[in-house]
C-alpha cells in the first residue's frame, strides 16, 4: 500500500485499487482523516455514500444505523484520541453475504480508553459514555484493542448486524424520544436527539456546513455586487434580497448545492476576475445561478434565471445587466460557453473548479451530490452519473480561462476517471 497527503486527509490507497474500495469476497472501504471536527464530518458523510454504493440506500435503517455509528466512534476519536499530526483511520467491512457490517476506528492515543459502562441517554448528570451507549445499543459486538503490529494507539471495533438493523434503532428512537437537550449539548446528546426525532443526521451536517460559512461576510459581498451592477445610482437596501437568496441557499433539501457551494464559487470568481468584462455582473450570476434547486426538477436553472429577472430590476439595476445575468445563469445548463464570452468562461469555470479540488474535497462533493439525489435508485443514479461524467470527459476541455486551465483540468479529468471507474465496479447482489 502507499499513501498520499491530501488536502484535509490521507487517503490509504491499496495497490489494486484507486478509490478507497478494496476488493474481494469482503467489500471494504479504507480512508484516513484528519483528527479534527472536519475530518470526522467526512468520514461520516463518506461511509454513508460507500453503505448506498453497497446497496444500503441514504434513507434506510441499515445506512443509517450504520453511519451513526461511524460517527459516533469517529467523534470520539477526535475528541478523545486526538494527538496532534496524527491522523485516525476508518474502515469498513461488509461480510460476504451480507448480514454484517464491521467499523474499525483507529486512533494513537492507546492510554485513553472508552468507559466501561457507557450511560444511556436516561441519565442526565453524565454525558460521559452517551456515544458509548448509542453504538453498544446499536451495535452486536464493540471492542478495543491495541493497534497491530504493536504500534501506538489503539482500535475500536464495533459490528453492526444488519438481520437485526430495524429493531435496535427503533429501540433506540423510543429510548431517546422526547427527550430535549439544549443546542449546547455534546455532540453525542445531540446525535441521540437528532436519531429520536429526525431519523437523520444528513440534514444536520448539510446545516453544520452551511453555518461554517460567514454570512455576514457574504451580505456584504452581495451588497457590493448589487451596487455596482447599479453604477452607484442608489437603490432599495441590498440586505432583504441577499437574505432572500441565502434562505434558499439553505433549504433543508441541499446537500451539495449549499451557502459552502455558494461561497465557493464567488471565490472562484474573484480568483478569475481578471478574464472578465464585468465581474460584479458574474458575481450576481453566480448568486441566482443555483438559487431554486428542486433536484428531482431539469428546469432549475430556467427557474433561477427567472427570479433574477423579477428581483433585479426591483433592485433598480439596469435592464442590460439584468439580461445578462439571467443569460449567464442559463448558461450553466450546459457549461458550455462560447469563445469570446468571457464573463460566461468565468461564471462557467468558478461552478466547475470543484471538478479540479484535490481527491478528498471531490470525494466530500461526490457523496453530497448522491445524497442530494438519494430518491433515485442506486443502479438508476450510477448509469446517470456514468453518463455525466463520460460527457464532461469527452470535452476537448473543461475550462475556458486560462487559469482554470492550467490549475485545474489535469486534476479533474484524474477524479472524473476515479469516479467513473467506482461506478463502473459491480455492485454486490443483495441477499
Amino acid at each position: 500500500m502507499w499513501a498520499t497527503k491530501l488536502t484535509g486527509m490521507t487517503t490509504e490507497i491499496p495497490s489494486f485499487g484507486k478509490t478507497g474500495q478494496l476488493t474481494g469476497p469482503e467489500p471494504q472501504f479504507a480512508m484516513a482523516f484528519t483528527s479534527t471536527p472536519r475530518g470526522a464530518r467526512l468520514a461520516r458523510r463518506l461511509a454513508s455514500h460507500r453503505l448506498d454504493a453497497w446497496g444500503f440506500p441514504y434513507d434506510s435503517d441499515v445506512n443509517e444505523t450504520v453511519t451513526s455509528v461511524v460517527a459516533e466512534l469517529v467523534a470520539n476519536a477526535v475528541t478523545h484520541g486526538r494527538d496532534p499530526g496524527r491522523d485516525f483511520h476508518l474502515r469498513l467491512t461488509l461480510t460476504a453475504a451480507r448480514d454484517r457490517v464491521r467499523v474499525e476506528v483507529t486512533d494513537t492515543r492507546g492510554d485513553r480508553l472508552p468507559p466501561a459502562r457507557p450511560c444511556a441517554p436516561g441519565n442526565p448528570e453524565a454525558e460521559a459514555g452517551r456515544g458509548l451507549w448509542l453504538v453498544t445499543s446499536l451495535a452486536s459486538r464493540l471492542s478495543v484493542e491495541p493497534q497491530e503490529g504493536g504500534g501506538p494507539g489503539k482500535v475500536v471495533r464495533a459490528e453492526v448486524d444488519l438481520r437485526s438493523t430495524p429493531p435496535m434503532l427503533e429501540q433506540v428512537r423510543r429510548r431517546v424520544r422526547g427527550s430535549a437537550h439544549p443546542a449546547g449539548a455534546p455532540p453525542a446528546t445531540r446525535l441521540l436527539t437528532a436519531i429520536g426525532a429526525a431519523g437523520t443526521t444528513d440534514t444536520r451536517a448539510a446545516g453544520t456546513m452551511d453555518r461554517m460559512a460567514d454570512l455576514d461576510a457574504l451580505r456584504a459581498r452581495f451588497a457590493r455586487a448589487l451596487e455596482s451592477a447599479r453604477g452607484g445610482a442608489g437603490g432599495p437596501d441590498p440586505g432583504p434580497y441577499a437574505d432572500h437568496l441565502l434562505r434558499r441557499w439553505q433549504e433543508p433539501r441541499r446537500h451539495y448545492h449549499t451557502v459552502a457551494h455558494l461561497t465557493a464559487v464567488l471565490d472562484h470568481v474573484d480568483e478569475l476576475q481578471a478574464y472578465a468584462d464585468d465581474p460584479d455582473v458574474v458575481r450576481l450570476a453566480a448568486w441566482f445561478h443555483d438559487a431554486v434547486y428542486l433536484p428531482e426538477r431539469s428546469e432549475n436553472e430556467e427557474r433561477s434565471a427567472r427570479l433574477a429577472e423579477r428581483a433585479l430590476p426591483e433592485a433598480e439595476v439596469p435592464g442590460d445587466k439584468v439580461a445578462e445575468v439571467a443569460r449567464l445563469v442559463r448558461l450553466t445548463v450546459t457549461h458550455d460557453p462560447a469563445d469570446g464570452d468571457r464573463d460566461g468562461q468565468v461564471l462557467c469555470d468558478a461552478d466547475l473548479a470543484i471538478l479540479g479540488s484535490p481527491p478528498s474535497a471531490y470525494a466530500h462533493y461526490t457523496a453530497a451530490v448522491r445524497e442530494e439525489y438519494h430518491f433515485v435508485p442506486a443502479d438508476a443514479f450510477r448509469e446517470g452519473r456514468a453518463a455525466v461524467l463520460r460527457q464532461l470527459l469527452d470535452l476537448p476541455r473543461l475550462f475556458r480561462t486560462p487559469y482554470g486551465r492550467e490549475h485545474w483540468e489535469a486534476t479533474a479529468r484524474h477524479n472524473m476517471r476515479g469516479e467513473l471507474e467506482m461506478l463502473s465496479q459491480p455492485v454486490p447482489p443483495s441477499s
